[in-house]
């Protein structure tokens, strides 16, 4: 099993990214990031592995096709619209808890 993580790092917000104004805030919402694909160790095997007689075996291989696996699942998260997905839960999110404060939404 693999998943991937994606929504907002709040951290690179800067002081101009949010202006108060009564009862209204405007808030620049940073752009929405993968935060990291994981295979999940414990459901993913190795199931045959064959080599030549004269050839070495290689113990960089398994995690060399893990990361391989992963970029890849990274790639089909983001053309399946995974930061599309995060920054709408994002605003949907903020959009509630400010409004959950009292201040209104134009």
């Amino acid at each position: 099993m693999a998943r991937s993580f994606a929504g907002i790092d709040f951290s690179s917000l800067k002081p101009g990214d949010v202006r108060v104004d009564r009862k209204q805030v405007y808030l620049h919402v940073p752009a929405a990031q993968v935060f990291s694909t994981r295979l999940d160790s414990a459901k993913t095997r190795v199931y045959s592995r064959q080599t030549g007689l004269l050839v070495p075996t290689d113990p960089n291989l398994e995690s060399q096709v893990r990361q391989e696996a992963e970029r890849e699942l990274s790639e089909a998260a983001l053309a399946d619209g995974i930061l599309r997905t995060a920054q709408q839960n994002a605003s949907q999110t903020l959009t509630s808890l400010l409004q959950g404060l009292g201040l209104r939404e134009d």
